[in-house]
């Protein structure tokens, strides 16, 4: 038998077997009392899960990524199963930190932790200090705390499991390929609505601004297909800017055209900001500067020309809302925003514990801290609105200062700054090309996805977890393979 199929197995030895099958019977009886063919049948498939996780990582990863893009489609069309695809990346998730950390000990090796994750886990520590000040209930405390750290879960695991470079063009090539399906996608859905809901079943949130559909792709709302095409634009952009190839280039503008199809403001703005925050911070060269301000007068242009009119109209609606507003509770999203701050003062250093303000835990237990600050009132706020849908994870970083307060918001930034200065650094200094496309890939991304969060829980999803987080931990994990492991 090969060596290296020999090695995999070896790492199965009785202390991952025995966790394997203590996970199996937990979920076994969780969905079943005394049903031990539950129990059996997810030992089997927990087992072939972590053959193929410890042999095939790259592929298992990507496939991991796939059915992230595709969940809530999934959830809506098959719905007898539509519980567990709930679930499904969070325990997949677990599953996968558990592994890499048993493979840690069971080959004897040093569990790899980055320094740079103390600030996260001063955050926890910060968030549980407002859970025990302000009595709150221990489930609610670990549920919340759970969906802030799950990105840096996606973080650590990404870093952990140390791709090569080889490994690393399979998943871009892969990704590519499955951004230009939804890509294509999206393009049917706009020209045949009617034909493309009727088969993908997925029409659950239509909008439509200024007279035009907000198109969706297969995603259940525009948002995530706005963000997703600016998302793999940018990063064959970076690719282009490094490597020098214009096919890739001009397909990464096409990407980032295509994100008007949503209408969405946040992620052509965010794209834009992102490409000229490169010129200003990262690149060095003159003849480099120049090939970014072209770009994005390019995207500019041809965002003018296909919905100069529609995009105008949107964003003079917008700036009239702000301008005119009369009372921070008359929009939800401003009202969360308003009360963060009531509360980062109220609270001040620390903030109401997680689980309790503007988080997914606190739409699944609705908060009394809604009612405290009248937020109960306030249109799709409501506790009975949060059974169909709500505004009250329509925005991520009210949720940070809400629940960790002033000290963990200043916390969580330079967190996010001591990661973009380093990537800067990187794409200036580093000579292996493949490092440094990586480094302006991500940081641009990682821009463009912080203003997305602005008016998205886009850092608290799976998707934005392992798409944003999980890039952050590749790039850390190269820089870490360059100077030497």
């Amino acid at each position: 038998m090969n060596s290296r199929i020999i090695e995999k197995i070896k790492i199965l030895n009785s202390k991952t077997l025995l966790g394997l099958l203590l996970i199996s019977i937990f979920i076994g009886t969780s969905v079943s009392y005394n049903n031990s063919r539950l129990v059996v049948i997810g030992f089997v498939l927990l087992l072939l899960f972590s053959l193929l996780f410890f042999y095939y990582k790259t592929y298992v990863f990507l496939l991991y990524g796939v059915f992230l893009l595709f969940q809530d489609l999934l959830i809506i069309n098959l719905t007898p199963i539509q519980n567990i695809l709930k679930y499904m990346d969070d325990f997949l998730l677990l599953l996968m930190l558990f592994l890499v950390i048993l493979s840690r000990i069971s080959q004897q090796k040093k569990i790899h932790f980055e320094k740079i994750l103390i600030i996260p886990l001063l955050i926890s520590i910060i968030g549980l200090l407002g859970n025990t000040l302000n009595h709150s209930l221990t489930f609610v405390a670990i549920l919340g705390l759970y969906f802030f750290i799950k990105p840096f879960l996606f973080f650590y695991l990404a870093y952990s499991l140390s791709f090569t470079e080889k490994e690393l063009l399979i998943l871009l090539r892969a990704f590519l390929f499955v951004a230009l399906i939804i890509m294509g996608l999206g393009i049917i859905n706009f020209f045949f609505p009617s034909q493309f809901y009727s088969f993908f079943n997925n029409n659950i949130y239509t909008y439509q601004r200024s007279g035009l559909l907000s198109v969706q792709s297969i995603f259940i709302h525009p948002g995530w297909f706005s963000w997703f095409t600016t998302y793999i634009g940018l990063f064959l952009i970076g690719y282009f800017l490094i490597y020098k190839n214009n096919k890739l280039g001009f397909v990464g503008v096409i990407f980032i055209t295509s994100s008007i199809l949503a209408l969405r403001r946040k992620s052509i703005v965010g794209g834009i900001v992102a490409l000229f925050f490169t010129i200003i911070t990262s690149i060095k060269s003159l003849s480099l500067k120049i090939k970014i301000i072209t770009i994005s007068i390019c995207i500019i242009f041809l965002i003018l020309i296909l919905a100069g009119d529609n995009l105008l109209n949107i964003y003079h609606t917008t700036l009239n809302e702000l301008i005119n507003i009369s009372n921070y509770y008359e929009n939800p999203r401003i009202a969360l925003y308003y009360v963060a701050i009531k509360i980062g003062i109220a609270e001040f250093p620390l903030g109401v514990g997680f689980g309790r303000y503007a988080s997914t835990a606190s739409v699944i237990w609705y908060s009394p801290v809604y009612y405290e600050y009248g937020l109960n009132n306030v249109f799709g706020l409501g506790v009975n609105e949060s059974i169909y849908g709500t505004f009250l994870t329509d925005t991520y970083w009210p949720s940070i200062l809400g629940e960790t307060g002033v000290l963990g918001l200043i916390l969580y930034s330079i967190f996010l700054i001591i990661i973009l200065s380093k990537m800067n650094q990187s794409v200036k200094n580093e000579k292996t090309l493949f490092l440094k496309f990586f480094s302006l890939a991500v940081s641009m991304i990682l821009i463009q996805s912080f203003i997305e969060t602005l008016a998205s829980p886009l850092f608290s999803t799976s998707l934005g977890g392992f798409f944003v987080f999980g890039a952050m931990g590749i790039w850390k994990s190269l820089l870490y393979n360059e100077k030497g492991r």
